[in-house]
């Protein structure tokens, strides 16, 4: 509908533009152009609080990763062996929660809040070297957190990751 507005509002500030043109100068037209421009603007006012609604307050398109606090010391976040091989669990950094997987071996960690609605990837699917989230199914790659299925728009934050004594450790 936002869109749409936008479109309908184009096509009333150029039906205006023709009509108050130089080939249309009698008085009837030049009366009509203003009208289609007074439309337009109407028009374009609401598509523009809509606009407003959709972002601001629902949240239509905002990465909700993007205010994540960053993690810029290596931050002791769990156990080692509290990760096992294809297994995954949510530990706590500096207010933010991480995903902890070990995927092939390898220990990785990434935001677990899905950038696109916010949901808990760990009460998704994690699978075959991806994240789902739950809420709306967006997939993300737990290699580099790209997005693999939409409709999320945003990569996941990831984490470096690194193992001292027996203790995992994350930074931004």
């Amino acid at each position: 509908m936002h869109a749409a507005g936008n479109w309908l509002a184009i096509v009333f500030f150029t039906r205006s533009f023709l009509q108050r043109g130089r080939l249309h100068q009698k008085r009837g037209k030049r009366g009509r152009g203003k009208l289609s421009a007074l439309a337009g603007l109407a028009v374009l006012s609401a598509a523009g609080y809509l606009g407003g609604h959709l972002a601001y307050v629902e949240g239509v398109g905002v990465d909700r990763t993007a205010f994540e606090p960053r993690l810029e010391e290596w931050t002791d976040v769990a156990a080692e062996e509290a990760v096992p091989d294809g297994g995954h669990r949510v530990a706590q950094a500096g207010g933010t929660e991480i995903l902890l997987y070990r995927h092939s071996g390898r220990l990785g960690a990434m935001s677990n809040r899905c950038s696109h609605a916010g949901w808990s990837l760990a009460d998704g699917k994690i699978e075959a070297g991806c994240a789902t989230c739950p809420g709306h199914g967006s997939v993300f790659s737990l290699e580099d957190g790209q997005v693999m299925a939409g409709p999320a728009a945003s990569p996941q934050p990831c984490f470096e990751v690194r193992v001292r004594q027996g203790r995992v450790e994350v930074r931004s």
